[in-house]
């Protein structure tokens, strides 16, 4: 009776191995079959697979792998909110640190592509400052440096890229190179206040320091009349036309011109900015969103 209980437990305790190895290789043979997908750029496939094998996958085995991956395959779709709820659900699954800042990491770079500037500012905040993430220092700086160039603060990323100083860091080379981006747009970029005194100070003189020359010639010879016509009214003893002319024609265009300057600085900035975006996003080889 023994010998057969005996036998009986170990028959089933193998067919228990075995189709739990069963099981186990349905998985690897999904999992390699939706990362495929991934590879390939076919998203929405991925994201159906994975969601398959989440299904199937009941002791959680490739539970963070999915959920990190679909986050991915719906940023690169476009769908940042699917996006979000996934890269949550991966990071409760995370197994160590490196895997949690791997989510966090491009949670933050979906912000960037997404444009999403507070979040963004949020998600490099959250992994600036969690004491778990202390060993991936210099990766930390690189991406603060990146995001705050990505959002037009400049003399910000540069002074995030100056302090990865480590010859030896991945991140040096890619820093250093950063840096002269950064002087680059400091460089050629106007400064938006100069831009202002100068049209304070003479109608148009803001649009030519910005390149916008017509602007600032138009602007000049608008605001030359309406001095001319407003002195010539009080001159000739019409001081209701000369307040008239004052208050609703020049002081309109003068007004105007001051507008129109920061408007311009800001747009001669930006190309300036987008030209290096622009350069990184196309022919820049180290990390990127």
């Amino acid at each position: 009776m023994k010998l057969i209980f005996a036998l009986s437990f170990i028959l089933i305790t193998y067919i228990n191995a075995a189709a739990q190895d069963s099981v186990d290789t349905a998985l690897v043979t999904q999992y390699n079959y939706a990362r495929e997908l991934y590879d390939q750029e076919k998203y929405f496939d991925a994201v159906m697979e994975f969601k398959r094998l989440l299904f199937f996958d009941k002791k959680g085995k490739y539970s963070y792998e999915s959920n990190l991956l679909i986050a991915k395959s719906y940023a690169n779709g476009g769908f940042y909110k699917n996006a979000e709820e996934h890269f949550y659900r991966a990071s409760a699954f995370s197994r160590s640190p490196r895997q949690l800042f791997d989510v966090k990491l491009e949670q933050l770079k979906m912000f960037l592509v997404s444009r999403n500037e507070q979040k963004a500012m949020d998600a490099l905040s959250e992994i600036s400052y969690r004491k778990e993430f202390l060993n991936f220092n210099d990766e930390i700086i690189y991406w603060g440096g990146f995001t705050n160039l990505f959002f037009g603060r400049a003399e910000a990323a540069k002074n995030y890229f100056y302090q990865i100083d480590d010859r030896d860091s991945e991140y040096f080379v890619h820093s250093q190179f950063l840096i002269q981006v950064c002087d680059s747009v400091l460089q050629n970029q106007k400064s938006v206040s100069t831009a202002k005194i100068l049209s304070y100070a003479l109608p148009g003189a803001g649009q030519f320091y910005s390149g916008e020359y017509f602007s600032g010639l138009l602007s000049f010879a608008w605001n030359a009349i309406g001095i001319y016509l407003t002195v010539d009214a009080f001159s000739s003893k019409r001081d209701f036309d000369g307040v008239m002319l004052l208050s609703l024609f020049w002081y309109r265009f003068y007004a105007g011109n001051i507008e129109n300057t920061e408007k311009f600085a800001k747009n001669f900035n930006t190309k300036v900015l987008n030209k290096w975006l622009n350069y990184l996003q196309f022919e820049y080889k180290g990390p990127k969103p």
